[in-house]
């Protein structure tokens, strides 16, 4: 089915958005008419960004990065009906174009689009570039094998690094009790492994509080030594934590690495962080773990559906420039 329609509203909280990452829209940071969409994306000026975009679209200005933009931003916030139209009136104009057939392609895969419509998208990508027709053919296998793989709580070798998702934190700076269960299970892990480095991923979204800094002050007053945690202050979801532990994990040795969130979650936060370290040819065991609590059917069935979105993003199967720098 259809995802519903979505409410894209700007962001009104105090928040400095240009920290966070990743921002939306950077692929189209050189083009003169979209600077101005662009500055609006990453202030969180949503809402105002898409009129500008359509207002860009009706008169008919940098019509297909426009398209494309518009698109972008209503696939990132899961509007994926509308963003369906959009890449289809690209596709319309530009039957080739690689951007729309990709991306189009996932957003009918979240919503269970039709086969046969599908199948077309899929031989003309095939025949545009066989090259990014095989990698997304790969990834989707990737996530069709691995969504609901639990078993990668199953840590087999001694941990040296233990990378922590972050969770919306209360208006007051209080811990959630799902963000709570996975410190606990962080402290677990450190008794286990206390030669292990923690790093703690998430930057203050929904409030002034940042996941991190507050992940790391619940640690310490457990009687975890500050000088095991790192708290990791810029993402403001998977994607972002994922480019965050990249980061740090990219330029040091780690041989067994292990992912601690909600076990839900689980799955695709292993496979991002998986597919992160793939991408940047980097050679270490992955586990992960989480609370022993009971899915929530409910919130099991979206994370099935944001596999796609997060994963392939991770893979650099979205972003626009992402995908010409595989061309």
């Amino acid at each position: 089915m259809f995802s519903e329609k979505v409410e894209i509203k700007n962001y009104q909280g105090e928040v400095d958005t240009t920290r966070l990452i990743p921002l939306m829209g950077s692929s189209f940071n050189d083009i003169e008419e979209l600077k101005e969409v662009v500055h609006l994306l990453e202030r969180w000026q949503y809402k105002s960004a898409l009129d500008e975009l359509d207002h860009r679209i009706h008169h008919n200005i940098q019509l297909i990065d426009s398209l494309l933009l518009k698109g972008e931003v209503l696939a990132l916030f899961d509007d994926n009906q509308a963003a369906i139209e959009v890449f289809e009136t690209i596709l319309r104009k530009d039957s080739q174009n690689i951007y729309a057939l990709v991306m189009i392609l996932i957003q009918l895969i979240i919503v269970q689009g039709n086969k046969k419509e599908m199948e077309q998208y899929f031989n003309t990508l095939k025949t545009v570039s066989p090259k990014i027709h095989h990698k997304l053919k790969e990834v989707l296998v990737f996530i069709e094998n691995n969504k609901t793989n639990f078993d990668v709580q199953k840590v087999t070798e001694p941990l040296d690094l233990i990378c922590v998702f972050g969770y919306f934190l209360n208006n007051d700076g209080s811990m959630p009790i799902q963000l709570e269960k996975r410190l606990l299970k962080v402290c677990e892990l450190v008794k286990i492994y206390p030669k292990a480095k923690v790093l703690l991923s998430g930057g203050a979204v929904q409030n002034k509080y940042g996941e991190a800094v507050e992940m790391k002050k619940y640690l310490v007053a457990a009687g975890i030594s500050e000088e095991k945690l790192v708290a990791l202050e810029k993402a403001k979801d998977t994607v972002g934590n994922i480019l965050e532990f990249i980061e740090y994990i990219r330029n040091r040795k780690f041989n067994n690495i292990c992912v601690v969130t909600s076990i839900e979650h689980l799955p695709r936060a292993w496979m991002s962080l998986y597919t992160g370290l793939k991408r940047w040819n980097y050679d270490s065991n992955l586990f992960g773990t989480a609370p022993e609590e009971m899915i929530v059917p409910e919130i099991l069935e979206k994370e099935f559906l944001l596999n796609y979105q997060t994963i392939l993003r991770v893979a650099g199967l979205f972003e626009k420039k992402d995908i010409e720098c595989q061309l």
